[in-house]
C-alpha cells in the first residue's frame, strides 16, 4: 500500500493556518476630557463622545449593518478551496478512489482492493438560482433593523442630552440655593453680634440672642444640604459625560436667553409626529417584521441551485489528471414536520405585536408632548409668582429694618422678613432653571433637541443598497 506523501501539500497547510488566526484584541479607547469649563452645548457634545450608552448603541448600528452586507452576500456564489484526506477499504469507495487516482490495473481483485488512502485537493461552489424571495426578504429585513437601530441610537443621543440639561441646570440650582443660604449666614452673622453687643448694653433680651442662634443654625444646615445636593448633581453629571467620579469638571453659568411662549398643542403634536425618533423607529421594527413574515411564506417554494467542483486525486497533481463534476439541485420539502406553518405564525404574530407597538409608541409621544406643556405653563406661573414674591419680600424686609432701627419692631420679626426674603430668593431661582429646561423639555418631545435631524435614519442604510435584489 502506497500512501502520499504530505509534505508536498505544506504550502496549502500554511494557507489554511494562515486563514484560521485568531481574532486581533478588542479595546475601547480612553474617554476625551474636557478641555475648559464647559457650556451646556460642550457637556452634550462631550457625553456623546464618552457615554457608554451611545458608544454602545453605535456599535449596535455597526453589527447590523454588517448584517446588512451578511445577507446581501447570499446572492454570491460560495466557492470552497477543499483539501481533505480519506482511507478506506470498503470495495466500491477503495475502487473509485484508484480510478480518480488514474492507478487503475487488469489485475486489481474488485472484491478486495484493499486499504486505499486518497488525498482530494480541490475547489467547490454552488450558488442559489431560486428560493422563493427568501434573501430577497432577508435582506429588506436586515435593513429595517438596521434603520431602526440608527433611530435607537439617534434617540440615545437626544435622551441624554435631555438628562444632561437636567443635571445641568440641577447643578447651577444647587450651587444658587447654597449660595443665596451662605449670604443669609453672613447677614445672621452679622445680626448675631449686633445682639450680642445689645445684649452686653442691656438694650436687648437674651431671648432675642437666642433667637438669631437658632436662625443661624438652620440656614448653615440649608447651606449643607444645598452644597450636599450640588455635589450629588455634579456626580450624576460625570457618569452622564462618561467620566470618572474624581476627573474635575468645570461648568459655565447657564445662559439667560429670551424665552418665547410654549406653543399649541396641536402645532407641537404635528412636529412631534414628524420629528420623534421612537416613531421612526417603530416603523422599521414594522418593516422588519413583515420582511420575516414574507420570509417565512418563502418556505413553500422550492430552490434551486446551481453547484460543482474541480480537483485533483493524484499523487502528483496534474491539470490532465483532474476531474470535474457540476449539476442542478431542486429541491422542494413535501413535509417539514409543520417547520413552515409554525414559522408564518410567528411572523404573523411578530407583525402584529410591531403594530402595536407603534400605536403604542404614537400614544406615549403624545402624552410626553402634552406633559411638556403643561410643565412649561406651570413653570411659567410659578416663575411670574415667585418673582412677586421676591420684590414683596424685599419690600417688607425695608420696611421691617426701619421699624427694627427705631425700636418698633422685634429681632423675630426682623429675622423672619430676612427668612422670607431669602426663601423667595431661592424660589426664584429655582423658577427661572426649571422654565429654561421646561422649553428645553418642550424642544426634546417634539424631537428638535438639541436640533432636528438633517436625515431621516433609513437614508443611511438605504445608501448601502445592492443592485441585484432578486428572488
Amino acid at each position: 500500500m502506497e500512501f502520499m506523501n504530505p509534505l508536498r501539500r505544506t504550502p496549502i497547510y500554511l494557507f489554511l493556518l494562515a486563514a484560521g488566526c485568531a481574532a486581533p484584541e478588542v479595546q475601547l479607547r480612553e474617554p476625551e476630557k474636557p478641555s475648559g469649563p464647559l457650556s451646556l452645548e460642550a457637556a452634550v457634545e462631550l457625553a456623546w463622545k464618552n457615554n457608554p450608552d451611545v458608544l454602545a448603541a453605535a456599535e449596535r448600528v455597526n453589527e447590523a449593518r454588517a448584517a446588512i452586507d451578511e445577507a446581501a452576500s447570499n446572492y454570491w456564489p460560495v466557492l470552497q478551496l477543499i483539501e481533505r484526506f480519506t482511507i478506506t477499504d470498503q470495495p466500491s469507495q477503495a475502487f473509485a478512489n484508484i480510478l480518480d487516482q488514474r492507478r487503475f490495473k487488469s489485475t486489481l481483485d474488485f472484491n478486495d482492493p484493499g486499504v486505499v488512502p486518497n488525498f482530494r485537493t480541490g475547489l467547490a461552489g454552488s450558488i442559489t438560482l431560486y428560493d422563493g424571495g427568501r434573501r430577497r426578504a432577508r435582506l429588506r429585513g436586515a435593513r429595517a433593523q438596521a434603520e431602526s437601530l440608527e433611530a435607537l441610537e439617534e434617540k440615545v443621543r437626544r435622551d441624554l442630552a435631555l438628562e444632561i440639561a437636567r443635571a445641568w441646570y440641577l447643578v447651577h440650582k444647587a450651587r444658587d440655593t447654597a449660595a443665596t443660604q451662605e449670604k443669609s449666614i453672613d447677614i445672621l452673622s452679622a445680626h448675631l453680634k449686633i445682639s450680642e453687643a445689645r445684649l452686653a448694653a442691656g438694650a436687648a433680651r437674651r431671648s432675642d440672642v437666642l433667637a438669631v442662634n437658632v436662625r443661624l443654625a438652620e440656614s448653615k444646615e440649608a447651606s449643607i444640604t444645598a452644597r450636599n445636593s450640588a455635589v450629588r448633581a455634579e456626580a450624576a453629571l460625570h457618569l452622564l459625560l462618561g467620566l470618572g467620579i474624581e476627573e474635575p469638571i468645570q461648568l459655565l453659568p447657564p445662559p439667560s436667553p429670551a424665552l418665547q411662549a410654549p406653543g399649541k398643542l396641536e402645532d407641537l403634536l404635528a412636529q412631534a409626529r414628524k420629528h420623534r425618533l421612537e416613531l421612526a423607529q417603530s416603523e422599521r421594527d414594522i418593516a422588519a417584521a413583515r420582511a420575516k413574515w414574507i420570509e417565512s411564506h418563502a418556505g413553500y417554494q422550492p430552490e434551486i441551485t446551481l453547484f460543482g467542483g474541480f480537483g485533483f486525486d493524484d499523487r502528483e497533481p496534474a491539470l490532465g489528471h483532474a476531474n470535474w463534476l457540476w449539476g442542478v439541485g431542486f429541491i422542494e420539502s413535501v413535509f417539514d414536520a409543520l417547520r413552515t406553518p409554525n414559522r408564518v405564525r410567528q411572523a404573523k404574530a411578530g407583525l402584529k405585536a410591531a403594530l402595536s407597538a407603534f400605536r403604542k409608541a404614537q400614544l406615549e409621544v403624545e402624552l410626553e408632548v402634552k406633559n411638556s406643556l403643561l410643565d412649561a405653563e406651570e413653570a411659567d406661573a410659578k416663575h411670574d409668582v415667585a418673582a412677586q414674591a421676591a420684590t414683596l419680600a424685599e419690600e417688607s424686609l425695608r420696611l421691617v429694618e426701619a421699624e427694627y432701627q427705631q425700636g418698633a419692631a422685634t429681632i423675630t420679626r426682623l429675622l423672619d422678613a430676612e427668612l422670607s426674603l431669602t426663601q423667595a430668593r431661592t424660589r426664584l431661582l429655582a423658577a427661572a432653571h426649571d422654565r429654561a429646561l421646561s422649553r428645553i423639555s418642550i424642544l426634546h418631545a417634539v424631537g428638535e433637541y438639541p436640533a432636528a435631524p438633517t436625515e431621516p435614519p433609513a437614508s443611511k442604510a438605504d445608501s448601502g443598497k445592492e443592485t441585484h435584489e432578486k428572488s
